[in-house]
């Protein structure tokens, strides 16, 4: 009688939880932390990296990295999660 009730309660568990990948960060952190940029638009990058496949979420994260060491670089600071500039 518990196990079925383990298993419901594991698969709501599993369901609950959000999995992002790259390409979905370097949007997300695109999105909020250089909102202002008009050499990115967002609709444009969420449509581009929809979907992204293997060599693609691997292009995303090293972007990603990039995009933050030259945020870094250049004194500004942003939490993809707050925005602040």
């Amino acid at each position: 009688m518990h196990r079925p009730a383990l298993a419901a309660v594991g698969l709501a568990l599993l369901g609950a939880c959000v999995t992002t990948d790259a390409c979905d960060e370097y949007v997300d952190y695109m999105c909020e932390c250089h909102a202002d940029d008009p050499d990115y638009d967002c609709n444009t990058l969420r449509i581009i990296y929809q979907d992204a496949d293997g060599e693609t979420l691997s292009d995303c994260q090293v972007t990603l990295q990039d995009q933050q060491s030259e945020d870094d670089a250049n004194g500004e600071s942003c939490d993809a999660d707050d925005a602040s500039f």
